[in-house]
């Protein structure tokens, strides 16, 4: 699980044991049962401020779960570029190669479409981490070995 969504669960469970409702109701009773008007007026405020500042907390917790919600979800016009992009990038690189590689593509053309994307992501499939954050890791190599590549050529010149 996201660290990030880990932390703002656990803050929603803390909140949540925090003011119980049986909690709530032992301090009112117990404030009434010494029948002292000031007593009570004080600790009924601190139970009302208590239940805002809670209220406060959950509202917080709520847009940062919005927030990572959000962040995981492509939209449906990022869905329609990436089928538009990808569909034809995998065709012309099938076209390169041998009559194999374009029957490679045909079973790729479904799993690319807007509905299945659109499926896959209700169904909580994360195209960031599943796609995104690998190929990042592809690209990150690939720069990483082009610049060592380069290091070693220009010390194998001045040897």
């Amino acid at each position: 699980m996201d660290p990030v969504v880990a932390t703002l669960l656990a803050n929603l469970a803390e909140i949540s044991a925090r003011n119980t409702t049986s909690a709530i109701i032992d301090k009112i009773n117990t404030a009434k049962a010494k029948k002292r008007d000031e007593e009570t007026i004080q600790i009924l405020s601190e139970i009302v401020n208590a239940l805002i500042q809670d209220r406060e907390d959950l509202v917080t917790v709520a847009q940062g779960l919005k927030q990572q919600l959000v962040s995981q979800q492509i939209s449906d016009d990022d869905i329609k570029h990436i089928v538009e992009t990808v569909v034809p990038l995998i065709e012309t690189i099938g076209n390169f190669g041998e009559n194999q590689s374009v029957a490679a593509v045909e079973p790729l053309r479904p799993l690319l479409s807007q509905d299945t994307l659109k499926v896959l992501q209700t169904l909580g499939f994360s195209y960031r981490e599943a796609i995104g954050e690998p190929l990042t890791s592809v690209v990150r190599s690939y720069i990483s070995s082009l610049e060592k590549s380069s290091s070693n050529r220009g010390q194998r010149t001045r040897k």
